[in-house]
């Protein structure tokens, strides 16, 4: 496959990801998660693993490094909604 391909889309995979930074960043200002589905970052979690298994199959940075950056930023989400939902309950 040519280099600039890879390269290219690689560096548009990313910017999917950073989509979900905006919603980390209202997460943590508001510090509640009760408008944000679980089971639909679980959802985009597993099939992001999966993506990045198949990319190490193909051996396709472009693949893996998309799908790194996206589980790293969802792995965030998750995360600020659970130690929230978990703040909620305790007091």
């Amino acid at each position: 496959m040519n280099i600039w391909i890879e390269v290219w889309m690689s560096i548009v995979g990313v910017l999917i990801p950073l989509a979900g930074i905006q919603q980390a960043r209202r997460l943590f200002k508001r510090k509640t998660s009760e408008d944000i589905s679980l089971v639909l970052y679980f959802t985009i979690i597993f099939v992001q693993l999966n993506w990045l298994w198949y990319g190490f199959y193909l051996s396709s940075v472009c693949i893996i490094i998309t799908n790194i950056a996206s589980l790293l930023i969802s792995g965030i989400i998750l995360f600020l909604c659970l130690v929230f939902r978990r703040r909620k309950e305790i007091f």
